[in-house]
């Protein structure tokens, strides 16, 4: 091996070594879990992405075009804070990614649960990182319906996740039942 690559490779591995790692843990969390932390629940699309730096961080904000809230205030549109995202307008592009955020696409159909975020003024964050975030597909038979992340069965403290699918009105109404104060979610039982 010649000097100059004894050199190259001892520069790489005290630049690797000085960097500092950060990994994301999240506990997974239960639809009833999400639906209870969150302050806002809607029913959208996403219309615009706009990344933008907030101290030595970058988020990316998401206006969504809101169909339905179910819990929280009625509102026409919602600002999300998407951790990470890509500044190109620097004179040299930033862009931070954060394993597990979730991510978001222009006419991209969803669900998402949110809190309201402390940074960013009259924006909101997504429970659960990835988790709060459902999106809306459309099946081979033109019906509207929902699929997340494995976090149905699991509690804080549950067992073996499990992935989830609904039709959209089904889950919604689930949604509205465990926001109503039903434990299980079942839109047919009544509050007393």
């Amino acid at each position: 091996m010649s000097r100059s690559w004894k050199l190259i490779t001892i520069f790489a591995v005290a630049v690797l070594a000085a960097t500092t790692l950060h990994a994301t843990t999240l506990t997974p969390m239960s639809l009833r879990d999400m639906a209870i932390d969150a302050d806002v629940i809607v029913h959208g699309t996403c219309v615009d992405l706009h990344a933008q730096r907030v101290g030595r961080s970058v988020v990316t904000l998401a206006t969504i075009d809101v169909t339905d809230t179910l819990k929280g205030e009625t509102v026409r549109k919602l600002t999300v804070a998407l951790p990470g995202g890509v500044v190109p307008d620097n004179p040299v592009p930033v862009a931070i990614v954060y394993p597990g955020a979730p991510k978001l696409v222009v006419g991209e159909e969803i669900v998402l649960f949110v809190t309201r975020e402390q940074e960013i003024d009259h924006s909101f964050q997504v429970v659960g990182f990835s988790q709060g975030k459902v999106d809306v597909l459309t099946d081979q038979s033109g019906y509207k319906v929902v699929r997340a992340p494995a976090v149905e069965t699991i509690g804080r403290t549950g067992a073996a996740p499990a992935a989830y699918s609904y039709y959209l009105e089904d889950f919604k109404d689930r949604v509205r039942g465990l926001v109503g104060g039903d434990a299980t979610g079942n839109p047919d039982v009544q509050n007393r």
